[in-house]
This record gives C-alpha cells, structure tokens and sequence, in this order.
C-alpha cells in the first residue's frame, strides 16, 4: 500500500463538554407518552383552577387570576420539560474532555480518553448539523463535534455535508 492510503482525509481536534450532551439532548429530544401525559395533567390541573375561581369578583380581579393560573401552568411546563432534558442529558454516556476524530474514505475514528470508537460511514444513520455542532448519529449515541473543531461554520457544514453524502453512497 501506498503512505497516501494511511493518511486520514482529515483530523479534527475538540473538547467535549456537558454542554455538548445537553445541546445533542435538546436536539434529539420528542415527547414521550409519559411526558405528554405529565403536560397533560398540568394543563388540566390549570384549566381546574381557573375554572373554579369565583366570577363575583369583578371582571380585573377575575381576568387577572385567570391569567396569573395560566401563565404559572406554562412557566411551569416549560421549566419541568427543561428539567427533564437536562436530566436525560446528564444520563448520556459523554465523556468530557479533549478528543480527535480521524476522517477515513470508510470510517471515522474518535479517539478519546477511555479509548477510541470507530463508526463505520455506511452505519451513519443522520448527520445534523446546527449552528454550533455537527451530530454524527450510529445508534443510539452520537459523535458531538463542536464548531470549535473547524476554521469557520463554512467549514463546518462542509464537513458534515461530506460525511452525509459519503454515508449516502456507501449505502446505496
């Protein structure tokens, strides 16, 4: 073989950080039954209330408490559903700290503290790029590259367009 063969196409150097794992929480993140349910009953428990708040109180002072019940119910489903995904997030098998990822014509290689994972590219099942990540999807977990990896975000997004188009053909 070739030295040009045993060159990887490119090495990207970053830092993994809980802020990552929440960013590919958040990201990935559809309700499940039980968080419907969970919304559901607050919603419910809000519409209880407000419906039992006396109309002989005036129309300020009952329009007031019938606002004040509502938007307490949605700060509140908003701040549990936060909650909840920073919880899932924190649960998420990341390990911080510093990382390469070696880019391969069949197989991207993450080296990082506990050892090293190779995801093959005909495995990649989604690649996602946001504004601050590109999220590498082979099963369950992904490999999180953070923009701070690339020159710019234009090089960032032509490197996850690659990754796309190169997982695209292998499985065509």
């Amino acid at each position: 073989m070739s030295d040009i063969a045993q060159v990887p196409i490119r090495t990207l150097a970053y830092t993994v950080s809980r802020a990552d794992a929440l960013a590919f929480a958040v990201l990935r993140h559809e309700l499940t039954g039980w968080d419907k349910l969970r919304l559901l009953l607050l919603i419910s428990a809000a519409g209880l209330l407000a419906g039992i708040v006396p109309q002989d109180i005036g129309p300020v002072l009952w329009w007031t408490s019938i606002v004040t019940i509502l938007v307490a119910a949605g700060v509140a489903a908003v701040v549990w559903t936060n909650l909840d995904v920073r919880r899932k997030a924190a649960t998420l098998p990341i390990v911080e700290g510093q990382a390469t990822l070696d880019q391969w014509e069949d197989r991207l290689i993450e080296h990082r503290l506990p050892g090293t994972r190779q995801v093959d590219i005909d495995r990649i099942t989604q690649v996602v790029c946001t504004d601050r990540h590109v999220f590498i999807r082979e099963g369950a977990l992904a490999v999180i590259i953070p923009l701070a990896a690339f020159r710019d975000q234009e090089d960032m997004q032509d490197f996850a367009a690659d990754i796309d188009e190169r997982s695209s053909q292998a499985v065509a």
